[in-house]
Parts: C-alpha cells; sequence; structure tokens
C-alpha cells in the first residue's frame, strides 16, 4: 500500500483518538491512498459504507490437537504426493478460490493433512463493510464445514480496520490455539498500526493458549505464546540480487547515441 499523503500525520490523528474506533469516516477525512488491486488512488471516504443486517457467523471449534511442525500452502498442498504438514491459505485469494466455488472438492485432499488452518480470504482497507464481512463469514463458514467433516482445522483469526473486531473475533472460542498472519504488512507503517491494534484486541478477546503466527515478527507481539513460521516465498524474493538502478541521465545518454550512430 503506497500513501500519497504523508502517513505520519495519520498516524498522530490515529493516536490522538481515545477508545475503539468505530468507522473509517471518524478517523480519515480526506487521506487517499494507492489500493492494492486496482491502483487507483481513491479517497478512504469514498470506502466507508452503512453498516448493514449481515449473516451470523457460524461458531467454530477450539483446536487442540498438535502444534505444526511445518506449512504447506494450499497450492503446493494440491500438487504434492506425499501428506505432511499443515496447510496454510496464507496466499493470494485468487489461488484458492475453488474451495468455495467447489466446496466438497477438496475435503478428501485436506482430510490427509496433519492439519489445516482455516481459510484467509482477504479484508483490505479498500473494500466496503459488506465484503469484508462477506470475506470473513466465508472463512468461519468453511472452518466450521471442515471441522464438521472430521478435519483437524486451527481457526484462522484475522482482522481490518476497528469496525471488523466484532464479527473477526465473534464465534471463535477462547483460549485456543489460533493462526495469525501478517505478510504484506511490515513495510507500511497504517497497516502495522491496524495489525497492532487488531492483535491486541484479539489478546483481549480470545486470550489464546498458542498462536501460529506466519511471516515477519512484529514489533510488542507475545512472543512467549507464539510459533513462528517464515513466509518462504517473500524470504526468496528478498535473498534475489537486487538489479543495480540505471541513473535517469546515463540512459538519456546511452538512447542520444544510438539514436545519433552513423551521423
Amino acid at each position: 500500500m503506497k500513501f500519497i499523503v504523508n502517513s505520519q500525520q495519520l498516524l498522530k490523528q490515529l493516536s490522538s483518538l481515545s477508545g475503539v474506533l468505530t468507522s473509517t469516516s471518524s478517523v480519515i477525512d480526506c487521506f487517499k491512498f494507492e489500493t492494492h488491486s486496482t491502483g487507483r488512488s481513491q479517497a478512504i471516504t469514498d470506502i466507508a459504507c452503512e453498516r448493514v443486517t449481515a449473516i451470523e457467523m457460524p461458531p467454530i471449534e477450539s483446536h487442540e490437537g498438535p502444534v505444526p511442525s511445518r506449512l504447506v500452502g494450499f497450492n503446493e498442498a494440491r500438487c504434492k504426493h506425499e501428506h505432511s504438514g499443515t496447510v496454510h491459505f496464507y496466499i493470494n485469494d485468487g489461488l484458492f478460490k475453488c474451495i468455495w466455488n467447489d466446496r466438497n472438492k477438496y475435503v478428501p485432499l485436506l482430510r490427509q493433512y496433519e492439519s489445516v488452518i482455516g481459510p484467509d480470504f482477504s479484508q483490505y482497507v479498500d473494500m466496503t463493510y459488506d465484503e469484508r464481512y462477506y470475506n470473513a463469514w466465508r472463512n468461519r463458514t468453511l472452518t466450521a464445514e471442515w471441522q464438521s467433516y472430521g478435519i483437524n482445522v486451527i481457526p484462522n483469526v484475522t482482522w481490518s480496520l476497528p469496525d471488523s473486531y466484532d464479527y473477526s473475533f465473534s464465534g471463535i472460542p477462547k483460549h485456543s490455539v489460533i493462526a495469525v498472519n501478517c505478510t504484506a504488512i511490515y513495510g507500511h507503517n497504517l497497516s502495522r498500526y491496524l495489525w497492532r491494534k487488531g492483535y491486541e484486541e484479539m489478546l483481549q478477546r480470545l486470550e489464546p493458549r498458542l498462536i501460529i503466527r506466519y511471516g515477519d515478527k512484529m514489533p510488542e507481539e507475545n512472543e512467549a505464546i507464539s510459533v513462528y513460521f517464515p513466509n518462504e516465498r517473500l524470504q526468496r524474493l528478498r535473498r534475489l540480487p537486487r538489479k543495480p538502478r540505471i541513473r535517469k541521465s546515463i540512459l538519456m545518454s546511452n538512447q542520444s547515441n544510438l539514436f545519433s550512430y552513423g551521423k
């Protein structure tokens, strides 16, 4: 997420507010950002919407199984012949939308793994409240269905803006093993702020016994109850050599020489 305005100014305004923030418009009036999906700049007030009566979140069961020893992305799990480890969905939504479009097809596959972390259909801040609620409801619905089929599912806990806390944490049992992802937020001030505020709210409401953490360690989180698994794809990208940056003046000079050749 690339901010067009000074994000420090936004963070200062957020920090000055007391209590739990209840709506997007109460925090931001004219700050703009570049959306994750379209690349278009839009006012954050343009995406705020009124709450509507929504379908109740289905309750899910606590996870009491063993701690995962390794995580496998669903896109890789579909191709593997050896079904060991724990399947996760911390990948692009398009790579696992099939689990919703054909709800029963992948149940036999998931049953073969030691455990499964609940789905992670995304809640981006440039979505409407209804869109975010719908994705959270899909995550919870599939988790409940898989548990009913005897699959060992670890509840996946995710949130977005503060107005998501009520539905994000409702129906999830207290004192359970849960899973939490923080991919692609470390380099963005506002994303880190929203993640940390939601993390603190999650600890208070759910009091988890253990947290399966995917992605970078974040400042001020409870490491004593966390087991960390790195985002291997991101780590591979970080290890790739960076291409040298070419100064624009040199590039223009080379182009000039190219077009003047033979004159």
